[in-house]
């Protein structure tokens, strides 16, 4: 009788502990992001919120979610409730994939990790507005977790990111994407490009963002690229010669 009271109790105490430890890994006490900050020279008031099914008490997880912003400019809103990120149950939250942000310049801001190694090591993104309109803004992703919201980039411009290295140690690919509005209103669509450097990164690596008035196009200077086509076929994407600057 005793040894089964003590087998009973052993097999209870084992599946609390289990219990515990799933709790420790599954729960983060963190609730819905929401964040205001305001460029240095006091130009821009960028408003992030975060949406969805985000519990704060266990069992935690989430479920579907999205981060909308909102840009501030003289208390005129530039940019309202644009959703800046989405994902599902499965997708890592805004707030694991981008921890820090800071303000680059007085109109573009990064999220993302702690930024690593010195620029002299640090890839670029050359972006050239070739359009005669303001891009009211652009949200640009540099691999998995860097990400650049750039405000009011004027017509016929180049602005250049000093990006976190793609080396090719972690994948064999290397990733650049955006999305933004013209200040006509028109929706500047996604754009985005893989890149194979496996075996072929040998320093910093230049990446250039090209926006026309059909769109943007993303192609580098030290790789050949590929996306998806209209037909949902890949597509070849050449090295450019140089980006525009």
């Amino acid at each position: 009788m005793w040894k089964r009271i003590a087998l009973l109790t052993l097999f209870l105490g084992t599946c609390a502990v289990g219990v515990l430890v799933f709790g420790r890994h599954s729960t983060t006490t963190e609730g819905p992001l929401n964040l205001t900050a305001t460029s240095p020279d006091n130009t821009y008031t960028l408003r992030l919120q975060e949406q969805g099914d985000i519990p704060l008490t266990p069992p935690n997880g989430h479920g579907d979610h999205q981060v909308r912003f909102s840009v501030i400019k003289g208390g005129t809103a530039v940019v309202e409730n644009e959703t800046l990120y989405a994902g599902d149950v499965y997708d890592e939250r805004f707030s694991e994939l981008f921890p820090k942000w800071e303000w680059v310049t007085n109109a573009a801001i990064r999220f993302g990790q702690k930024s690593a190694g010195p620029p002299t090591q640090h890839d670029a993104v050359i972006i050239a507005n070739d359009t005669d309109e303001v891009v009211t803004y652009l949200n640009v992703r540099v691999g998995k977790d860097e990400m650049f919201l750039l405000f009011e980039l004027p017509p016929k411009s180049t602005t250049e990111l000093s990006v976190q290295p793609q080396t090719g140690q972690k994948a064999d690919l290397s990733w650049v994407w955006c999305r933004g509005r013209l200040g006509s209103g028109a929706n500047l669509p996604e754009a985005g490009t893989n890149f194979n450097i496996r075996g072929k990164y040998s320093g910093p690596a230049q990446y250039c963002i090209e926006i026309k008035d059909g769109g943007a196009s993303i192609g580098s200077r030290e790789f050949e690229g590929y996306k998806s086509g209209a037909s949902g076929k890949d597509v070849v994407v050449p090295r450019v010669s140089n980006c525009p600057r």
